[in-house]
């Protein structure tokens, strides 16, 4: 009698320890994954501030095109994209789901802002081609 109240203790002793561990466990990833999860927001509102100065500078690059050939200029406004860097404000989202599938999208999002970077900046070079050779008087690109 005295062992079948042991092995039962022993039994519920694992079942607590497994139930205990599990539950631990589940905080432990969530908090991880919270973590993960802003990271990622901040990474992908840092690719907003890139994307905002890329659209800055392309605009900079067509006005001088219409300076070049006579036409009128309307200057770029700077002023968003200097509050956007300089902004101390928290960057966390509340309102993503904490999970692995949200680390998933986060990272796909960021790999597509990355190649949309580089895409704007296959169309900036073509422009800065074009002023260089608006500038030589035709020849550069020839």
């Amino acid at each position: 009698m005295k062992n079948i109240i042991l092995l039962n203790l022993a039994l519920v002793c694992c079942f607590v320890s497994f139930v205990g561990g599990k539950y631990y466990s589940d905080l432990q990833t969530e908090s991880e994954l919270e973590k993960v999860v802003n990271w990622n927001t901040k990474q992908i509102h840092s690719l907003g501030i890139v994307a905002a100065t890329d659209s800055y500078n392309a605009e900079v690059m067509i006005q001088i095109l219409n300076l070049i050939e006579g036409r009128d200029i309307k200057p770029p406004v700077r002023e968003t994209i200097s509050e956007m860097i300089t902004s101390d404000e928290s960057i966390e989202d509340d309102d993503v789901p904490h999970t692995f599938e949200q680390v998933a999208k986060d990272q796909r999002e960021v790999d597509q802002s990355i190649r949309a970077f580089g895409s704007a900046n296959l169309f900036q070079a073509e422009t800065l081609e074009n002023i260089l050779d608006k500038l030589q008087g035709g020849n550069y690109l020839q």
